[in-house]
C-alpha cells in the first residue's frame, strides 16, 4: 500500500503495479482487498481523492499539476473532482 500512495503519479492499473512486484494483478488485487476491504480500483480512487484534498488544502499548486501528481492526466476529471467531491469548489476548500 506504502508503494501505490508513493508512485500514484505512475500507476494507470493494479498490472503496473504486479510488474513492480512480480506478481500477478489478481495477486495485487486480492492483497489490497485483504489489507483495506476494497477493490484496488476503490482503493486507489481513495488515495487519489485523499491526496487530492490535501494537495488542494496545504498547497496553491494548479489544478493540472495536481492531477500530475495524483495520476490523472486529464485537467476535466481533476475539475470535477475539486468541484462536485470538495464542496463548494477547491478555491473555497482551500480558504477553510
Amino acid at each position: 500500500l506504502i508503494y501505490i500512495k508513493e508512485n500514484l503519479a505512475y500507476i494507470h492499473s493494479r498490472d503496473d503495479v504486479a510488474k513492480y512486484f512480480g506478481v500477478t494483478g489478481r495477486t495485487i488485487s486480492n492483497r489490497v482487498r485483504g489489507a483495506t476491504g476494497m477493490s484496488f480500483s476503490k482503493y486507489i480512487r481513495s488515495v487519489r481523492l485523499e491526496e487530492a484534498k490535501r494537495l488542494l488544502r496545504e498547497t496553491d499548486l494548479q489544478i493540472e499539476v495536481i492531477g500530475e501528481a495524483i495520476g490523472i492526466d486529464h485537467k476535466g476529471v481533476v475539475a470535477w473532482i475539486a468541484s462536485s467531491l470538495i464542496s463548494p469548489r477547491s478555491v473555497s476548500f482551500r480558504k477553510s
